[in-house]
């Protein structure tokens, strides 16, 4: 990549460590400045259950299941998804987009069945992905890269 003024816009090592096994890395990028809004995508190639327990955040997030395939109707998976304190399941079967709002209740995530891989696209309105603990307070989970 050539060396100029916009250099700051870009971020050319993207991958953490993943948390999901049997998944090594994921691309994630953190716009520091004075944003909140940080971005992570996840490829997911077979079935597998979120380590994440239900837990909430001080901010808003979008969560996106979409093929990895140029026709974005392919999605040949099936996903659930448990919100809220009563923990009500959903089942996402096609491409879908979920806004999570700021203090819902939300997890596990479970991959039960993956035919054809997929990206599961996080967008949070943060600029440090952090959990509200119950204990009531916030605490960063990753640190930006």
């Amino acid at each position: 990549m050539t060396e100029g003024k916009y250099d700051k816009l870009f971020t050319t090592e993207p991958m953490m460590d993943s948390i999901y096994p049997p998944f090594k890395k994921f691309l994630l990028c953190n716009i520091e400045d004075n944003i909140s809004f940080s971005i992570r995508f996840t490829h997911i190639i077979q079935p597998f259950e979120g380590k994440e327990p239900p837990h909430a955040h001080e901010f808003d997030e979008v969560f996106s299941w979409v093929p990895c395939s140029e026709d974005l109707t392919e999605f040949d998976a099936e996903v659930e998804l448990y919100l809220g304190e009563e923990q009500e399941k959903y089942v996402i079967n096609k491409t879908t987009v979920a806004h999570i709002p700021k203090g819902l209740v939300h997890c596990p995530i479970i991959y039960k069945r993956i035919g054809k891989p997929i990206f599961f696209v996080n967008c949070q309105m943060s600029a440090q992905y952090t959990q509200i603990g119950k204990d009531g307070k916030s605490r960063p989970l990753m640190p930006p890269p």
